[in-house]
């Protein structure tokens, strides 16, 4: 690629290269231990249990994260190169698709657990339509990096930039949706005047939910894990924007590697044991 000026929204340059402040290398060493951590334990965690889901879901964001943090200490060492810029920017943006795709699946298997009349939409309905959301969010945010990746000229790094941004405005709906969708689902299930009983569905068992402890807690996690990703995602749309960069550090890698270890901790394989089949 070229060099690239202040019209560009995708590339900030400055004194410090590609950059509008850092990246600094002990940070970025930093996030790049602690992504390879979690994403090892993930790994380690999801053949451990057999929860295959999520070396397709948290396993592969956290190769997408470490590939990325290695592309900022790369950067860090060579600010002007172009290439480990768009490749860092391309990265960190698409990799935490699979982490909303575990919240996705996740809640899908509780929804399982505790009883579908608890939900207005199905288990299947939240698979069929959450999961293609965030597949289309993924291919557009795919395609916008490759086209910034591969641009020669400003005007088509711009041109990936945009696409890049559609991508994510449109990730950032869907995890509104889906905690609009889960928060009601969170509701219903908490209300003391809602029985299954009291309501009529084909084909359910009218009894109490397997409502525990250990669902709480994964309820709590999703919830805390989801307003990360709407953080994360609200300023990744800022920083197309507007080049933003400099809040980088805390907004994006501080909020999806704490995400990561929250569902280290609160892993689906040890809190819906008791009760998965």
């Amino acid at each position: 690629m070229g060099d690239y000026d202040d019209q560009s929204p995708y590339h900030y340059p400055s004194s410090n290269g590609l950059y509008q402040g850092g990246p600094t290398k002990w940070v970025a060493y930093t996030f790049l231990i602690l992504f390879s951590l979690s994403t090892a334990l993930h790994l380690g965690q999801a053949i451990w249990t057999r929860r295959w889901f999520m070396i397709c879901t948290v396993f592969i964001c956290g190769i997408g994260e470490i590939l990325g943090w290695s592309a900022r200490l790369w950067s860090a060492y060579n600010p002007m190169n172009s290439t480990p810029f768009t490749m860092q920017i391309s990265t960190t943006i698409i990799a935490p698709t699979g982490l909303a795709a575990a919240e996705f699946l996740t809640l899908e298997r509780i929804i399982k657990l505790v009883g579908p009349q608890y939900s207005r939409l199905t288990p299947r309905m939240y698979a069929a339509i959450f999961l293609t959301t965030d597949l289309i969010a993924l291919i557009v945010q795919g395609v916008g990096g490759g086209i910034a990746s591969s641009a020669n000229t400003d005007a088509g790094a711009a041109d990936g930039g945009h696409i890049m941004l559609g991508g994510i405005i449109f990730q950032l709906v869907t995890i509104f949706m889906f905690s609009l969708v889960s928060g009601n689902f969170s509701t219903m299930l908490g209300s003391t005047n809602l029985r299954p009983e009291e309501r009529q569905f084909s084909g359910l068992e009218k009894a109490r939910p397997k409502f525990t402890k250990h669902i709480m807690m994964q309820i709590a996690a999703l919830i805390f894990i989801t307003t990360l990703l709407i953080i994360r995602s609200i300023y990744r749309t800022i920083e197309l924007i507007n080049g933003w960069e400099r809040y980088f550090n805390w907004l994006d890698g501080g909020a999806i590697v704490v995400a990561m270890y929250t569902l280290n901790i609160f892993h689906p394989s040890w809190l819906l044991y008791r009760t998965d089949s």
